[in-house]
């Protein structure tokens, strides 16, 4: 699946492999694990929402290529990997290619490091240079299936 947030003009998407659906407190969530080095996590910071998508088999190298070329260095990553961006009403990124969005706009209602200090030491992380992820819990407010 992917994760998007931003405005136009303002987007940054990134492929995700970890994370939930689910209820917590009566409503439904999408739980997703975005680490600090990342450029998507300034994005995360920064707006209220985000959105998750995924794509039919066919768009599986469109994930691929998001996932392991950085908006900081490819402006144009999303439209390289063929993907369209289109908005929702309240103005958060979507890809047209997309079949399901289960969180089509998701509010994040949770934030928090999700790793304690023995496991940042860890050589999955240290070998890497990845940051600490952090969690963003958001709520689903709209589900749209293609």
């Amino acid at each position: 699946m992917s994760l998007a947030v931003g405005k136009e003009g303002d987007m940054n998407a990134m492929t995700i492999s970890w994370g939930t659906l689910g209820e917590l407190w009566g409503h439904p969530v999408v739980t997703v694990y975005v680490s600090s080095s990342r450029y998507t996590h300034s994005f995360m910071e920064r707006n209220e929402y985000f959105t998750v998508t995924g794509v039919p088999e066919e768009k599986c190298s469109a994930l691929q290529y998001i996932g392991s070329h950085s908006g900081r260095d490819d402006k144009d990553k999303i439209s390289k990997a063929g993907l369209t961006p289109s908005f929702t009403e309240l103005g958060n990124p979507i890809f047209e290619e997309a079949n399901l969005s289960p969180s089509n706009v998701a509010s994040s209602i949770n934030r928090r490091s999700t790793l304690p200090s023995s496991h940042r030491r860890s050589s999955r992380y240290t070998r890497r240079g990845l940051g600490i992820h952090t969690m963003y819990i958001g709520e689903i407010v709209n589900t749209w299936i293609k």
